[in-house]
């Protein structure tokens, strides 16, 4: 047993189930960790990718496996960005705290329209800068297919954890190498359905995971489910057509504090509040855009009429 599994077997912070070998996986994918925290620290990049239908335990099995990695129990707070926004400050969290290990969890992020090409554009530029900090991202997604070719291409992605079959109190996973995963893109180009391409590869290992402790579980619903209200109402918001300061700003090409200044001249209203943001109507940039206009043909007007003066 390694030290950092003694720490995780003996440790008072957290009860939860586990096997014999004081682990909550199976023994021989500590071998595969071991193998990836050397390649980080060899300056190398190095993602984990964990995909597979909803409930089927990838997030619990994450959380499982950055245990191991750090040698100690996550912040779960701190070390899970919940959809990609979350994710940029929980990195730099782990990069300032020199932490070893953070983790993406998908959390409805693709359910935006072309989500994921700016999720791989962002995720191609952390790889691009974050090796020096030798932290291990684990990702957290439904298809791992999902990921840009260019994170193949340069061997970023260095293993896959497939996950099914969840029990009650446990979950399997199938683990797939970076030679497996291209036949596995290679299957994924050409099926209908996705998932049955998994069928036509055999995994470098088969394992089982447990259940994480009832205290860290209902930490973990909270953050997702925190996540996902956050997500929704920004949905709703959509819906209802309304627009934040913010993005009134940037359709007008103005300043924030302009948009505010402007807003108070004119005698606009909120429609509603979201939190501590204001949200107006989404015509309100059309009135603001009038209203600079006609200010500023006035000013003109004005101006001529002194020279004509």
């Amino acid at each position: 047993m390694t030290e950092a599994t003694q720490k995780l077997a003996t440790s008072t912070k957290d009860i939860r189930p586990l096997y014999d070998h004081g682990l909550p996986f199976s023994a021989w994918t500590v071998e595969t960790l071991d193998s990836l925290k050397q390649r980080v620290k060899n300056n190398k990049a190095c993602a984990i990718v964990l995909d597979g239908p909803m409930g089927e335990g990838k997030t619990t099995l994450g959380v499982h496996l950055a245990d191991y990695i750090q040698g100690d129990f996550i912040d779960l707070k701190e070390q899970i960005g919940m959809g990609g926004q979350d994710f940029r400050s929980k990195f730099l969290y782990s990069k300032k705290g020199k932490i070893k290990v953070c983790i993406y969890d998908e959390a409805g992020d693709f359910r935006k329209h072309g989500a994921i090409t700016k999720f791989n554009r962002e995720m191609s530029r952390f790889f691009e800068t974050y090796r020096a900090f030798k932290i291990i991202v684990i990702m957290i997604l439904p298809n791992f297919n999902m990921l840009d070719k260019m994170l193949f291409e340069n061997q970023v992605v260095r293993c896959l954890f497939h996950c099914h079959s969840r029990t009650n109190r446990s979950g399997s996973y199938d683990v797939h190498d970076f030679e497996n995963m291209m036949w596995l893109r290679h299957y994924m180009s050409k099926e209908v359905i996705p998932s049955k391409s998994y069928k036509y590869v055999t995994p470098n290992a088969r394992g089982h995971f447990l259940d994480i402790s009832k205290e860290r579980s209902k930490q973990l619903d909270r953050l997702s489910t925190e996540a996902k209200k956050e997500e929704n109402e920004k949905g709703l918001v959509r819906m209802e057509g309304l627009i934040s300061i913010k993005n009134i700003a940037t359709k007008v090409g103005k300043s924030p504090q302009w948009v505010r200044q402007a807003i108070n001249d004119k005698g606009l209203n909120e429609i509603k509040k979201m939190g501590h943001t204001k949200l107006y109507s989404d015509n309100v940039p059309d009135i603001l855009l009038d209203w600079d206009r006609n200010k500023i043909d006035r000013r003109l007007k004005r101006k001529q009429a002194g020279h004509k003066d």
